[in-house]
C-alpha cells in the first residue's frame, strides 16, 4: 500500500515538473508504425473488452435518448403547425431512418473493433478523415418513470384525452407537404452525429455485428414513446392553459405553490439534470474524446479528451452568452447537419458496396499506407461531401439571416436536405468509385470478386 502511494506521489510530482511526463506511452502491440503516435484508446480493442451484447446497446440508447431533448423534438412538429398524427409519424419514421444507418455505420467498429476516427480513414483518406472527425467534435463541444408521472398528472387534470391527442394541423395543401418534409428532415438530422460515430461504441460488441441490430428497434421505439409523452403535455397545455408546454421544465410552474408541489418539482429537476448529464457523457464528451485523441494521440486519451470537452463546452465557449444572445450562431449550428449526413452515407457506401467489408487494418494507422490516396485525401469523398454541402449553403445562409435574398427553390431544397444529402451522396459516391475505382486501397479479394 505504501509503495503504491509513493508511486502515485512520484507520478504527480513528475507531471507537475515536466510536460513530457504527460506524454502517453505507445502500446507495444500498436499497429501504428515507428514514429507515428498512438495509444491504447485508438488501437483495436482486445477480446477481453469485447463484452457488449444486444441488451448493452439498448441500455446505451436509453442513456442517449431518455432526456429533455427527445421530449421536445416530439413536440416540434405540433408547434410549427402540424397535427398530432403528423408528429407521431414523423418521429417514428425518423427513428427508423436513424436506427438503420446507425447499425450499418457500426459495422466497421464491430467487425474491426476500431473507433470512428480510425474507421473514417478508409473512405475519406488518412488526412481528409480529420475533416469528418473535426465536424463531429464541433457538434459535441457546442430524461422514463418521472416523464410518465408528469404526463399522467397533466392529462388527468386536462380530462379531455380526445382533445389532447387530436390537435389539428394549422396548414394544408402544398404548405403542409413542405412543412412535413422539412420537419422530418430536421428531426432526423438531430441524431446524425451519434449515427456517424457509432463505431466508438460498436467496437465493444461481443457477438460481432449481430448484437448491435437491437439498435434498429430501440431508437425508433424510444423516440416515439417520448414524442407521445411530449405531445400529451402540449395537448394538455392547450386544453388547460391555452398555451404550449413544449419542455418538461416548463411544467414546473404549474405544479402549484404547495410544499409538496415544490418538493416534487425539485426532485424532477434533479432527475432531468442527471438524464441530461448521462446524454452529454454518452453522446458528446466520449465521442469528443475519441475525436481529439485522433489528432494528438501522444498526449490525449479518451478520458483526457472528455475532460477537455467539459472545459470547452461549459466555460471556454461561454454557452450562457450563446444561448442568451447568439441567435445566428445557434441557427448556424442547427444547420450543421448538412455536413454530417453526406459523411454517414459515404461511410456506408464505401464499406458495404466498394470494399465489401474488407479493410487493411494496419494501413488505417499508417500515414503512407493504402488509405493515403493522394496527399491523404480520397478525392471521391471530397467531391461528394462538398458538392452536397455547397448546394445547401444558400439555405444555410437564409437560415442564419432570413433577410438575405435567396431563391425559394434553394430554400426548399435546404429544408429537405436530409433526403437530398443522404440519398444523393450515397449514389454519387458509389458512382464515382464505380467509374474511378480506388484500386490502391481495395483488398485484392474484392478485386477478384
Amino acid at each position: 500500500m505504501k509503495t503504491l502511494i509513493k508511486l502515485h506521489i512520484a507520478e504527480v510530482e513528475a507531471r507537475l515538473s515536466s510536460i513530457q511526463a504527460w506524454k502517453i506511452p505507445k502500446e507495444p502491440s500498436s499497429l501504428a508504425p515507428a514514429g507515428v503516435p498512438s495509444n491504447k484508446d485508438s488501437d483495436p480493442i482486445g477480446p477481453e473488452l469485447q463484452t457488449w451484447k444486444g441488451l448493452d446497446f439498448v441500455n446505451y440508447w436509453f442513456s442517449d435518448l431518455v432526456n429533455i431533448t427527445s421530449w421536445t423534438i416530439g413536440t416540434t412538429p405540433l408547434l410549427v403547425g402540424l397535427s398530432t398524427v403528423d408528429a407521431i409519424f414523423i418521429v417514428l419514421l425518423s427513428g427508423i431512418c436513424n436506427g438503420l444507418p446507425t447499425v450499418l455505420n457500426g459495422y466497421i467498429g464491430s467487425d474491426y473493433h476500431i473507433p470512428f476516427p480510425i474507421a473514417i480513414r478508409s473512405s475519406f483518406g488518412y488526412y481528409f478523415g480529420n475533416f469528418a472527425v473535426f465536424s463531429r467534435a464541433v457538434l459535441s463541444a457546442v430524461w422514463l418513470g418521472v416523464s410518465i408521472a408528469m404526463v399522467v398528472w397533466i392529462c388527468v387534470k386536462a380530462g379531455d384525452l380526445q382533445g389532447i391527442f387530436n390537435q389539428p394541423a394549422k396548414v394544408s395543401g402544398q404548405a403542409h407537404t413542405w412543412l412535413w418534409l422539412a420537419t422530418f428532415s430536421s428531426t432526423t438530422n438531430s441524431w446524425l452525429t451519434s449515427t456517424m460515430n457509432m463505431s466508438d461504441y460498436s467496437r465493444f460488441a461481443k457477438t460481432g455485428s449481430r448484437g448491435q441490430w437491437s439498435q434498429a428497434l430501440t431508437i425508433p421505439v424510444i423516440k416515439t414513446i417520448y414524442a407521445v409523452l411530449g405531445l400529451a403535455v402540449v395537448g394538455s397545455g392547450r386544453v388547460l392553459y391555452e398555451t404550449d408546454i413544449s419542455s418538461p421544465v416548463d411544467m414546473l410552474p404549474y405544479w402549484g405553490n404547495t410544499g409538496g408541489g415544490r418538493f416534487l418539482a425539485f426532485v424532477c429537476a434533479i432527475l432531468w439534470m442527471l438524464a441530461q448529464i448521462s446524454c452529454d457523457i454518452s453522446a458528446n464528451s466520449i465521442p469528443f474524446g475519441h475525436d481529439v485523441m485522433s489528432f494528438v494521440p501522444a498526449w490525449v486519451t479518451v478520458r483526457r479528451g472528455s475532460l477537455l470537452c467539459l472545459l470547452l463546452g461549459a466555460w471556454g465557449m461561454v454557452p450562457w452568452l450563446i444561448v442568451n444572445s447568439a441567435d445566428k450562431f445557434l441557427s448556424f449550428m442547427s444547420a450543421y447537419g448538412v455536413c454530417i449526413s453526406p459523411i454517414c452515407s459515404i461511410m456506408i457506401a464505401d464499406y458495404f458496396l466498394i470494399r465489401r467489408g474488407k479493410l487493411n487494418l494496419s494501413d488505417l494507422y499508417h500515414p503512407r499506407g493504402c488509405y493515403r490516396y493522394r496527399a491523404g485525401i480520397n478525392w471521391r469523398s471530397f467531391v461528394t461531401e462538398f458538392s452536397f454541402v455547397g448546394i445547401n449553403l444558400p439555405g444555410v445562409i437564409n437560415n442564419v439571416n432570413p433577410s438575405v435574398p435567396i431563391p425559394s427553390g434553394l430554400i426548399q431544397l435546404y429544408k429537405i436536405n436530409w433526403f437530398v444529402n443522404t440519398l444523393g451522396s450515397f449514389v454519387v459516391y458509389w458512382c464515382l468509385c464505380t467509374l474511378w475505382p480506388p484500386l490502391e486501397s481495395l483488398d485484392p479479394k474484392v478485386l477478384l470478386e
